[in-house]
């Protein structure tokens, strides 16, 4: 069993010991003395600005999917967000006024309504993303050639394609957010 997962047991166990306390079901919990195992996980290095740029140049901008996919490539830079999150924004969670895309609960990781900043060049680029595709104030902000909702595994895939195509490894959810704060101004 991995680190990650007897943490998360410990976790739970800890949460469930410190209700039956709080509710007089024990007086004391049996996991004060429980500590967490050390995670030895390596944490990836972040993408250095060269590389960001070649990943942002990979796309075919002549066609809707390069335009569609470095504008998406664009956005995780500017705000770090998980590849689930940026696949579930509408574009009515999209303020141009104020640079800023406002994350409802509903799709965030902590079910809290979060505001990402994003860049000029990414508001500009998504509004003509928008333009292009004909998008409605409801509809979501990535879709696909056919006007159908683009998905996560999709954009995985396509990112992971062009990251080993660069040597790194696969960008997965939350390394998407090792692009954050690399893009180039």
């Amino acid at each position: 069993m991995s680190a990650r997962t007897v943490n998360n047991a410990i976790r739970n166990l800890k949460i469930l010991f410190n209700w039956c306390v709080r509710e007089g079901y024990l007086s004391v919990s049996p996991m004060n003395n429980i500590s967490y195992q050390p995670d030895d996980t390596e944490h990836s290095n972040v993408f250095s600005d060269e590389q960001v740029t070649k990943l942002l140049q990979q796309p075919n901008r002549k066609t809707f999917i390069g335009m569609r996919d470095q504008c998406a490539t664009l956005y995780l830079a500017d705000t770090g967000l998980r590849i689930g999150e940026l696949m579930s924004v509408r574009v009515s969670d999209v303020d141009f006024s104020l640079n800023q895309i406002v994350l409802p609960g509903a799709i965030t990781n902590n079910c809290r309504t979060r505001i990402a900043q994003i860049s000029p060049l990414t508001s500009r680029e998504l509004r003509e993303l928008i333009l292009y595709c004909n998008l409605e104030r409801d509809d979501f902000l990535w879709v696909s050639q056919f006007g159908e909702r683009y998905t996560g595994e999709i954009f995985a895939k396509m990112l992971c394609q062009e990251s080993r195509d660069q040597q790194r490894s696969c960008i997965t959810s939350h390394l998407s957010a090792l692009l954050c704060h690399k893009i180039l101004t």
